[in-house]
């Protein structure tokens, strides 16, 4: 048997160095609505009806920005710990949503910041790469006309606070998964989990 490397908290806590420092490019100025106005399922009707949607019409792209900002917005500080939706290992969040816009809607990739409280449009810095990531959604989802959520991953955060930190990110994008279908199902929007990993899309903002 392989061995298992589990994640352990650190007895030496590094000091963390705070937020991604992301190629930021402008800042979005649009109203963005609170989605608990459109929700009218109870939580069992949103179980037991939530499914993947294959073929999606579009939606406006402020729908689903304040449905991400539902989810990763911080609820409340305690004890120095940020409060979201969404659990965390250690409350430390350290998943990012990035709105990959559909064609002709927006040309720049929005992320919501949950410690502003802001969407901001970020750089491209490989136009190439993320028209890579858009042949394979259309590969993956042929009839889906819509926007793609990429979750992206702060591995730093979690290794400040915890040995073997991996699991615990992947754990935290599975919560992130799990939320944005049922808020999406209670919003009566379409979802999809597409399986890829993302690496052409964060190589398209990075580099």
């Amino acid at each position: 048997m392989a061995d298992l490397t589990e994640p352990r908290p650190r007895i030496d806590m590094i000091v963390s160095a705070g937020d991604y420092e992301w190629p930021i490019v402008g800042v979005w100025n649009s109203p963005v609505e609170d989605p608990k106005n459109v929700m009218k399922s109870s939580f069992d009707n949103v179980a037991s009806t939530r499914k993947c949607c294959r073929a999606m019409e579009p939606m406006p792209l402020t729908d689903l920005m304040s449905l991400v900002r539902y989810i990763f917005a911080f609820r409340s500080t305690e004890d120095k710990r940020h409060h979201k939706r969404i659990m965390s290992a250690g409350a430390i969040h350290p998943v990012y949503p990035i709105i990959l816009p559909k064609s002709g809607i927006n040309e720049q990739p929005i992320l919501y910041q949950a410690n502003h409280d802001t969407f901001v449009e970020l750089a491209i810095s490989n136009a190439s790469k993320l028209g890579d990531t858009d042949n394979d959604v259309q590969t993956i989802l042929p009839d889906a006309d819509g926007h793609v959520v990429l979750l992206a991953g702060d591995k730093g955060r979690v290794e400040a606070r915890y040995v073997n930190p991996e699991s615990l990110l992947w754990r935290d994008a599975g919560v992130a998964l799990q939320m944005l279908a049922l808020t999406s199902t209670a919003c009566g929007l379409g979802f999809c989990p597409l399986g890829i990993l993302g690496v052409d899309a964060l190589k398209g903002l990075l580099g």
